[in-house]
């Protein structure tokens, strides 16, 4: 099931953009659930054609027109926008998968993940909700939860040759033993904290999520994944979903404080303290 139903571009209507002019509007996008970190791209582009007939052989007793035409692009801008206000709303993830079983029956699994955030920091609890919705006639017995660190990794060869590698590590795991009935729906609530020592994969500034990449100079670059993964025997096969975390190290809460921000200077200030 695709997350985007539909997307829908509104302009104003019968306006005349001159060269160097700036053009405003919306991107207007239907969702069956919530996007993680979303990010729309929009691209502009103006092109030009040109097309003519030309006839040969007109002096004798048969002609042939011939087609002409070119085109080009005269304007391609392309930027990207980061949705507003993505991490101040609860985070829901959904993944449906269909299974077959004993031989011709089929049936549909669907996995959704709830938080209240997907920012955190260092030795930080991480609480959420998985609900399974089993619509098969089999029993689901156990759901696994993991969250996994993948670092990428630059270097280059003696002959100057630019490569990349990345490693993945499980930093924890925990194993939910359920009785999912079938066609039925289940919640499960987990609870695990953050280790106490992470790298950092993302800066908050102004109460805003600074998504960093890889720069010139940068030989390493962290991401975090919870993955909530349910295997299913009976069908051969499983069903997975994967939330980014975001590892800070100030939390969203304290940069959007300015009273934190007047405690701290205050005490910085009191020689007793």
């Amino acid at each position: 099931m695709s997350v985007v139903k539909s997307i829908e571009i509104v302009l104003p209507k019968d306006v005349v953009y001159l060269a160097g002019s700036s053009i405003k509007g919306q991107v207007i996008l239907t969702l069956n659930s919530t996007l993680v970190d979303p990010i729309v791209k929009v691209e502009l582009v103006g092109r030009g054609y040109v097309e003519w007939n030309e006839e040969i052989g007109a002096s004798r007793d048969y002609s042939r027109d011939v087609i002409c035409n070119n085109k080009a692009d005269y304007v391609h801008k392309t930027k990207t926008f980061p949705v507003q206000g993505k991490d101040k709303v609860p985070l829901c993830v959904e993944v449906e998968k269909k299974v077959s079983y004993n031989c011709c029956s089929r049936g549909t699994i669907r996995l959704q993940i709830q938080m209240e955030k997907n920012v955190f920091t260092p030795g930080e609890r991480v609480v959420f909700t998985t609900e399974i919705t089993n619509q098969t006639s089999k029993r689901i017995k156990t759901v696994v939860f993991a969250l996994y660190a993948r670092v990428r990794y630059e270097g280059f060869t003696p002959s100057a040759e630019w490569r990349s590698r990345t490693d993945s590590s499980e930093l924890l795991r925990q194993e939910a033993n359920t009785q999912i009935t079938p066609f039925g729906t289940t919640k499960v609530v987990s609870t695990f904290t953050l280790p106490p020592v992470l790298s950092v994969n993302d800066s908050v500034q102004d109460g805003e999520i600074m998504h960093t990449r890889m720069r010139d100079g940068e030989i390493m670059h962290t991401r975090y994944e919870l993955v909530v993964t349910m295997h299913l025997p009976w069908s051969l096969s499983s069903i997975k979903a994967n939330v980014p975390i975001v590892i800070t190290s100030a939390s969203v809460e304290s940069a959007q404080s300015p009273g934190a921000s007047r405690e701290s200077e205050s005490r910085s200030q009191d020689p007793q303290s």
